[in-house]
C-alpha cells in the first residue's frame, strides 16, 4: 500500500476536476443488486426470455432454444480460451503484445520466492497480487529493504485468501488514473474512474474527525456505507496520523490509489468524457482475445483525453457490472442490459 498520504499530481487533478469543481451530486443508492442479480433481472425484462437454473449457473432461453447464460460472474459471451488467457496476466500480456497493444509490464514470482525476486534483473516498481484479485500494492520499491517489507505484508494478505499462495507481481507504477471500462461486442458501454478514498482538510478538524464525517456522509447510501473500511481494516494507509490536522483544502489519501472500491474509493461515470483513442484502446484490448465479447478493461492513463503513455492494466471477463450500474457520481450505465441483448442478438441474429 502506498505510504504517501498526499495524492500524486494525476490523482489530485482527477479529484479536483471530477469531484470538486463540477456540479456533481453524489448518488444515493439505498438498494443495489449483485452482479448476478443484475444480469438475471435484465434477462427477465426481455420479452419471451425464460431463465432456467442449471447447477450453479443459469441459462437464458427463447422458444425453448438456449440463447445465452451466466455462471458465477462469467457469461456465455466469454470463450474458454479468452477466460484462461485473461486469468494470468503473464499470458494476457502476450495476447495484448501480439496485437500491438501497450500494456503494463510485469514479472511474476511465487510468493515464497523472495530471494529470486530480490536478485532479479527486472526493474522494481510496484508489488501486488495478480489481477483481478490484486488488492494491496507498494509503490516506489527500489531498495531491497522496501521490497522485503512489502513482500512480507502482501504475502500475509495473499495467504489469507489462498492458503496455497499465489504468484506476486512486480510491475511498473506510472503516475496515472485507473480507468475501468466495459466492452460489449463492438462498443464501450460504460466507463468509470476509480477515485481512492480521501478527505479534504478544513484547517481545524483532525484526520480522525474528517474520517468520521466522511463515514457519516455515506450513511444514507447503503452501497457506499458497505464499502467504507472497518476501523481494523488493512486497507487504511499505514502512514495515517489520526490526530493530525490537515491544512485547508489539503487532500489526504486514506487508502491505496490503486485499490479502487475495495479500499473504500468511489466511482465516477466518465463514459462521455473519454477520447476516441481511449475508446479504441479498450475495444482493441478486448478483441485481442478470441471469443471475448463482454469484458472489463482497465486502463492506466494520465488523462481522460488520451496520451501516449496509456497502458492496459487488466482484461477481466468477470468484472462486476454493479460498479457501472451504481456509480458514486454520474449516470448509471445498464451494462447488464447490453450483455443480455448482445447474447440474444448473437444467438438469433439482428
Amino acid at each position: 500500500m502506498r505510504t504517501n498520504l498526499n495524492p500524486s499530481r494525476v490523482v489530485e487533478r482527477v479529484i479536483e476536476d471530477l469531484l470538486d469543481t463540477r456540479d456533481r451530486k453524489r448518488n444515493s443508492w439505498r438498494r443495489t443488486s449483485s452482479h448476478r442479480a443484475l444480469l438475471l433481472s435484465h434477462a427477465k425484462r426481455r420479452r419471451k426470455v425464460q431463465i432456467r437454473k442449471i447447477g450453479a449457473g443459469h441459462s437464458f432461453l427463447q422458444s425453448g432454444v438456449v440463447v445465452g447464460g451466466i455462471y458465477g460472474h462469467l457469461t456465455t459471451l466469454v470463450s474458454g480460451q479468452a477466460f484462461r488467457a485473461s486469468e494470468s496476466w503473464d499470458i494476457a500480456a502476450k495476447y495484448l503484445e501480439a496485437s500491438g497493444i501497450p500494456h503494463v509490464p510485469e514479472s511474476y514470482f511465487h510468493s515464497s520466492a523472495y530471494t529470486k525476486a530480490a536478485t532479479s534483473d527486472e526493474p522494481l516498481g510496484e508489488l501486488g497480487d495478480i489481477p483481478p484479485a490484486g488488492s494491496r500494492s507498494f509503490d516506489g520499491i527500489t531498495e531491497p529493504d522496501r521490497l522485503r517489507e512489502a513482500w512480507k505484508i502482501v504475502q500475509t494478505v495473499n495467504e489469507n485468501v489462498s492458503p496455497a499462495g499465489q504468484p506476486l507481481g512486480v510491475v511498473a507504477s506510472p503516475d496515472a488514473l485507473r480507468l475501468r471500462t466495459y466492452v460489449v461486442g463492438e462498443e464501450v458501454v460504460a466507463a468509470v474512474v476509480l477515485v481512492p478514498l480521501y478527505v479534504r482538510g478544513d484547517g481545524k478538524s483532525s484526520v480522525k474527525e474528517l474520517v468520521n464525517d466522511e463515514r457519516h456522509n455515506r450513511s444514507d447510501c447503503t452501497y457506499l456505507s458497505a464499502l467504507f473500511p472497518s476501523p481494523d481494516s488493512p486497507r487504511w494507509n499505514p502512514a495515517l496520523d489520526s490526530q493530525r490536522v490537515p491544512a485547508m483544502s489539503e487532500i489526504i489519501l486514506l487508502s491505496d490509489p490503486q485499490s479502487g472500491t475495495s479500499g473504500g474509493g468511489v466511482t465516477v461515470d466518465v463514459l462521455e468524457d473519454l477520447s476516441s483513442d481511449l475508446l479504441s484502446l479498450a475495444l482493441d484490448a478486448a478483441w485481442a482475445f478470441p471469443g471475448l465479447s463482454a469484458t472489463g478493461v482497465d486502463i492506466l492513463t494520465p488523462s481522460l483525453k488520451g496520451s501516449t503513455q496509456v497502458l492496459v492494466a487488466s482484461v477481466d471477463p468477470s468484472a462486476d457490472v454493479a460498479q457501472f450500474e451504481f456509480p458514486t457520481y454520474g449516470r448509471e450505465r445498464r451494462v447488464g442490459a447490453h450483455i443480455v441483448d448482445h447474447m440474444i442478438s448473437a444467438a438469433t441474429g439482428p
